[in-house]
């Protein structure tokens, strides 16, 4: 989620549950209002400038759209003729081996995301996977430059996933010797971009 906040005139994401807030674009002239397209942009109205602006989601290519105004407090963003732009699509699929797997040894989980749209981008990708009861992590990596953190509630995050593109996770865990029930894992996926 994003916000603005006119005091400290900056503009803040974070994560939906309220985790990892971290400010984007700051030294803004009372920023008001703001709204995501499609396409991985922002954009927002800045009360004190007269002034509506975009960056990129990430806070980066800031640059003034419209100039000129009289106090811009809000707005909406809607696609030519009305229609809204499109949304990412995003699928996780999971498979594990060996499976079954024997108790004591160790259970790889491979985590694959692909984003089905055929038009847009997702941006701050993230996919997360609770390790199941009576299991021990022994590694997790994010393939292609992705970032991860955890040891129980892992979250692997990737700053982009293009139109039809898809990447990995691997999460390696260590079977406990005494665990006999079997082994529930589930994992979801998370974008900044609209998700069908």
């Amino acid at each position: 989620m994003y916000w603005t906040e006119q005091q400290a005139s900056v503009i803040k994401r974070a994560n939906v549950d309220g985790t990892s807030i971290e400010p984007l674009v700051t030294s803004l002239g009372l920023p008001a209002g703001i709204a995501l397209d499609g396409s991985g942009k922002m954009y927002w109205a800045e009360f004190g400038g007269n002034v509506i602006k975009r960056a990129n989601l990430d806070g980066t290519s800031v640059e003034t759209v419209i100039t000129g105004l009289g106090g811009p407090v809000a707005f909406v963003l809607i696609g030519p003729s009305g229609v809204t732009p499109p949304d990412a699509d995003l699928k996780v699929v999971k498979t594990d081996a060996p499976n079954p797997v024997i108790a004591g040894t160790n259970l790889t989980y491979t985590l694959t995301v692909t984003n089905l749209s055929t038009t847009t981008a997702a941006t701050n990708v993230q996919v997360k996977d609770k390790i199941p009861p009576g299991t021990t992590l022994v590694s997790s990596v994010a393939t292609e430059g992705g970032s991860r953190s955890g040891t129980t509630d892992i979250t692997c995050t990737f700053s982009s996933l293009g139109f039809g593109s898809s990447t990995t996770a691997t999460i390696v865990v260590s079977v406990n010797s005494t665990t006999t029930r079997p082994l529930i894992n589930v994992a979801t996926t998370t974008a900044d971009t609209m998700d069908l």
